[in-house]
């Protein structure tokens, strides 16, 4: 998605998924942040590479991603 105004992207967040005292934060970009819970510091960052907009989904200790091209991404 795109600001009509300004031409830039629109970035959001999707719901978080709280897992194991972690924290887990996917944005419309693709972008993941894994966030401790108790101390809110950052301990891991990636990038799926593909826009995603539903949030993830926690199964069987492994971690979901459906891109917006419906690509399904798995990963612990």
């Amino acid at each position: 998605m795109y600001d009509e105004d300004t031409g830039k992207a629109i970035i959001y967040a999707a719901p978080p998924l709280m897992l194991n005292n972690n924290i887990l934060l996917a944005f419309s970009n693709g972008k993941i942040l894994k966030i401790n819970a108790l101390s809110g510091t950052v301990n891991a960052k990636t990038n799926l590479g593909v826009d995603i907009s539903n949030g993830l989904i926690a199964a069987q200790e492994k971690v979901i991603a459906v891109s917006d091209d419906a690509d399904v991404i798995v990963f612990k």
